[in-house]
């Protein structure tokens, strides 16, 4: 399906469904939007027999395929989601062409039904029913069962993809065979995964000891600098040069000696141009890369200017205004990540403590991505330890739900509503983060840990 069709099919739902929950009737406004979406199906019925919309998570799917929206109608689109998971209604199938007047009847059903305090899934089915709507069927959101299986399995597909990043990076600095192919299917394979279960990943990016620090960062950055993408409404083709931009940020360290890297104490001037150097090397591994039939120029530029303020100061020394938007996304979330590292010259943060460093440093971060970011974040993200109430000490696991650890070190789900008294650093605590994400992989229920 076209991302037109796409659009135009969001546009024309959310909008009926709307004055339909305004007016409560079928009025002469309803059945000229109405009309319009009708027309807009018949279109899609010469291409296709059915027509299938489901959510997943907080995503919309058409006919198995996930809906990539642009910003311009990003408020409709999470309208339209919001909407029917009011209504309980997972998934919306078109078995052939309505006529005319079944659009009307079920959009209509659907606004009235919305506008009220009081329905169920039950009474909007038997609406449809009386109605005499038969070629447009609705099912109920997935049980919790089932619904439990699907996010345990994404889950795993997260991590398995995270430690496949780190290998591939690791593969990138000692074989000449590594090829862009790959980094095209690690950044897809985040991106998919991104959009159906964001939390969960954005809680992996806590995990800091898979194999060396430059490779977990790497992964880590990659990430978050999709989630910012997505979020952005960054088309498919810009996220996967987005990707490959973060995945290399900081590739070119490996060239450069372990001593000037983990030096404790102040770097000497020579020392510190050599850092300085890290950005031209990374954006030469992509350059030799088997398979890079063109250079990519975005994602070059976003790893050279990645360590540049958003008021022009920073390194590399070259002649740009302002850094360009892929590198001032890397730049938030590569601090971000950097801060919340523990490293031999530096203090570990808390994700709270870094957020709040991000968000005073206006000459550092741009402002209004930093907006994005906290969105996506939150005020306690998604792998931060929290203090609870009663002393209890948690995980966030994503944003509706903390793992609780007790004090035989049993981790267990509980809903965010647990009251959380503060974040904390890693160093107040006797656990191991990364164990509790892993734990809970593998078992979503209950984990020991």
């Amino acid at each position: 399906m076209k991302e037109t069709d796409i659009r135009n099919l969001i546009l024309y739902f959310s909008s009926s469904i709307h004055i339909a929950r305004v007016f409560q009737t079928k009025s002469q406004t309803l059945y000229q939007h109405a009309q319009k979406t009708h027309q807009f199906l018949s279109d899609l019925f010469k291409e296709f027999k059915t027509i299938e919309l489901f959510i997943s998570e907080n995503h919309l799917f058409f006919n198995d395929e996930r809906a990539n929206v642009e910003m311009g109608i990003i408020d409709r689109y999470r309208s339209l989601i919001h909407d029917l998971k009011t209504l309980s209604i997972g998934t919306i199938l078109f078995t052939r062409l309505p006529k005319l007047d079944e659009v009307v009847s079920f959009l209509c059903c659907l606004g009235t039904h919305l506008a009220s305090s009081k329905h169920s899934f039950e009474q909007i089915s038997n609406s449809l029913k009386k109605e005499g709507v038969k070629s447009i069927k609705i099912s109920r959101i997935e049980d919790s069962k089932q619904k439990d299986g699907i996010l345990r399995s994404i889950r795993e597909e997260a991590l398995s993809t995270l430690l496949d990043s780190i290998s591939y990076l690791k593969k990138v600095t000692i074989e000449e065979e590594a090829n862009i192919y790959e980094a095209r299917r690690i950044v897809r394979n985040f991106s998919e995964l991104l959009f159906k279960e964001r939390s969960y990943l954005i809680a992996l990016t806590i995990i800091k000891d898979i194999g060396s620090y430059t490779f977990n960062h790497s992964a880590n950055v990659c990430i978050l600098s999709i989630a910012m993408g997505i979020e952005l409404g960054l088309t498919r083709k810009d996220l996967l040069e987005l990707g490959i931009a973060a995945l290399f940020h900081d590739l070119g360290k490996i060239d450069i000696p372990g001593d000037i890297l983990n030096k404790p104490d102040t770097l000497t001037n020579i020392e510190y141009e050599k850092i300085k150097q890290h950005p031209y090397l990374s954006a030469e591994r992509i350059i030799f890369l088997k398979g890079v039939d063109e250079v990519p120029v975005f994602a070059l530029r976003g790893i050279l200017e990645h360590h540049i303020d958003y008021s022009g100061t920073g390194y590399p020394d070259i002649s740009t205004k302002k850094p360009t938007l892929f590198a001032r996304i890397i730049r938030i979330v590569d601090s971000y990540d950097a801060m919340t590292t523990p490293r031999i010259y530096q203090n570990v943060r808390s994700p709270f403590e870094a957020l709040k460093y991000i968000v005073k440093s206006k000459e550092i971060y741009d402002p209004s991505l930093v907006k994005t970011f906290l969105d996506i974040m939150g005020i306690y993200p998604p792998g931060s330890i929290v203090l609870l109430k009663g002393g209890l000490k948690g995980v966030m696991i994503s944003d509706k739900e903390v793992a609780v650890i007790r004090k035989n070190k049993i981790a267990e789900k509980f809903p965010k509503e647990t009251t959380i008294i503060r974040a904390l650093s890693p160093n107040e605590v006797d656990f191991d983060t990364s164990s509790i994400l892993t734990a809970v992989t593998s078992d979503e229920n209950s984990s020991g840990v």
